[in-house]
């Protein structure tokens, strides 16, 4: 007896970049070799260690040589026919020169947002320097395994998956099996030339000054302080944001 092997549709990558970045309910989408894969909107403490994790690269990496975003920014990881592969980042790092951003804007379909000629808009055509995800109960580890072997495949230097239950940064590098893994208040160095401490990782409560933990760059350096008053600022792009000194 022969039995018949159902066949499954598989999306272009045209056909998947003419889907609305968010659905009206907060659903959003990845493509994983052609499949797609509907995502619910992230709950709050997904949301709180995005942004904690987020501002804290953002204040210790290179600004000439990396840049940092945050909010499942969309990566083509492969655009084969086959098997189109578009992820989304938790929070993630871009090597600023030439390779990335400049290539992008060279590009013929690269539009760049009017009030920064710097980003171009769309999907980035090629894997973060460093990808990091928040890891969530309705994440399997199949699907976990795939994304991080993705991110690597096209490029990707390193993964950080951050798992808030045991508060475990477990990180993946290019040529590298299996992953370290760096419990509470442990530290370890990154491709990004930055010693990291994972409590800026893994942990959503902070100090009553808003700092945060260790000092990835010098203890002469001042401390970022996240919840800066300055931050009610009515410009967004304000210099304010950028405050040096903790209150």
């Amino acid at each position: 007896m022969t039995s018949g092997m159902a066949t499954r549709t598989i999306m272009s990558l045209a056909e998947f970049l003419k889907l609305p970045g968010y659905e009206l309910d907060g659903t959003h989408y990845e493509l994983d070799e052609g499949h797609l894969i509907a995502l619910s909107p992230n709950a709050r403490l997904h949301g709180v260690l995005m942004a904690r994790i987020a501002a804290y690269l953002d204040r210790v990496v290179d600004p000439k040589r990396f840049t940092v975003v945050c909010g499942d920014v969309g990566y083509i990881l492969d655009k084969r026919e086959d098997r189109p592969t578009v992820r989304g980042a938790d929070v993630s790092v871009e090597a600023t020169p030439a390779d990335n951003w400049n290539r992008a804007q060279r590009a013929p379909n690269a539009l760049c947002a009017p009030n920064s000629p710097n980003v171009p808009e769309g999907f980035q055509d090629n894997a973060p320097f460093v990808a990091i995800e928040i890891i969530s109960e309705s994440n399997t580890n199949r699907d976990i395994q795939r994304k991080t072997a993705q991110y690597l495949a096209a490029g990707g230097q390193e993964v950080w998956l951050v798992y808030p239950d045991t508060e475990e940064t477990h990180v993946f590098r290019a040529a590298q099996q299996p992953p370290e893994v760096y419990g509470r208040g442990k530290s370890f160095l990154s491709c990004l030339g930055i010693r990291v401490n994972t409590d800026n990782c893994s942990r959503a409560e902070r100090d009553y000054c808003g700092g945060f933990v260790g000092d990835a760059v010098g203890p002469e350096e001042p401390v970022f302080p996240l919840f800066c008053p300055k931050l009610l600022c009515p410009e967004l792009f304000c210099p304010k944001l950028l405050c040096p000194n903790p209150l």
